[in-house]
């Protein structure tokens, strides 16, 4: 049987924080697809559900590569006030 990616639960996972529930669902999932192949081998049979997982995974990979790019845009800004911040103290205000 082909897994599902458990896609909604890994973003909930995401949304809130909590990167090791996200990081331990998409260990699992690669567990789950690793023992598909090795017990039932992709064929013509299974080509569509396989190209439907395939799918699924690159619009992750999207939505993390997204979250990673928001990430570092929240960091540069943090920084830029740091260094705002720290500017003005200097000035003994």
């Amino acid at each position: 049987m082909i897994p599902a990616l458990p896609i909604a639960r890994v973003r909930a996972a995401l949304d809130a924080g909590e990167f090791d529930r996200a990081s331990a669902l998409l260990k699992e999932h690669e567990r789950e697809v690793r023992a598909a192949i090795a017990t039932e081998p992709p064929d013509s049979r299974s080509r569509d559900t396989w190209l439907a997982l395939l799918h699924a995974q690159r619009e992750l990979v999207e939505h993390l590569q997204a979250a990673r790019s928001n990430a570092g845009s929240a960091l540069q800004r943090l920084r830029e006030s740091h260094r705002g911040a720290a500017a003005y103290k200097a000035t003994g205000r």
